[in-house]
């Protein structure tokens, strides 16, 4: 690699003259490039540990039979990603398992960090697309929270009311008029 800089400096030949003759000065970064290039390829090799996780999370992801099943290959995942935190494909893969178990937060964030750290993939608009149907899968599902707000209103008379009775029949709630 070369860089070529243009440099004007006062052509002194001539005493007095004050002609401004314009020189090429040409820098040759050979060592720098390499060492550069070095790193960046350094950079991007990804551990053989990693490597090994992500296999076995994709072999757990196709073990899995429900979504409980998907919790080893989430863990898998996860070791990729402490391992090789700017590997996209780690990312990626994560992202995959939290939206077949429901967790759709969780895999739109993942898939966000894999444009984030591969902006110029040749999927990244399919997974643009893709993170537009998580944010609106997150909007419709309950959250957790929701979940325990709804639970412990159960227990609230004011809110519920017992109908039938207690003894012979399980017991019915419907929302208190």
């Amino acid at each position: 690699m070369q860089l070529s800089l243009f440099h004007k400096h006062r052509y002194d030949g001539i005493p007095g003259d004050g002609f401004v003759k314009e020189t090429k000065l040409t820098i040759v970064f050979t060592g720098i490039y390499f060492i550069i290039m070095a790193g960046i390829a350094s950079a991007q090799t990804i551990p053989e540990e990693a490597r090994r996780h992500r296999a076995r999370g994709e072999a757990a992801m196709e073990m899995a039979r429900s979504p409980d099943g998907y919790i080893l290959a989430i863990a898998e995942f996860q070791n990729v990603i402490r391992l090789a935190p700017h590997w996209p494909a780690a990312y990626y893969s994560l992202g995959l398992v939290y939206e077949k178990t429901g967790e759709f937060p969780e895999a739109l964030a993942r898939f966000q960090e894999y444009i984030r750290l591969s902006p110029n993939s040749s999927d990244a608009a399919q997974i643009g697309d893709k993170i537009y149907k998580l944010e609106y899968k997150a909007e419709q599902a309950l959250t957790v929270t929701e979940i325990i707000k709804v639970l412990f209103s159960l227990s609230n008379e004011q809110v519920w009311k017992k109908t039938g009775n207690c003894s012979t029949v399980p017991i019915e709630f419907r929302e208190a008029n």
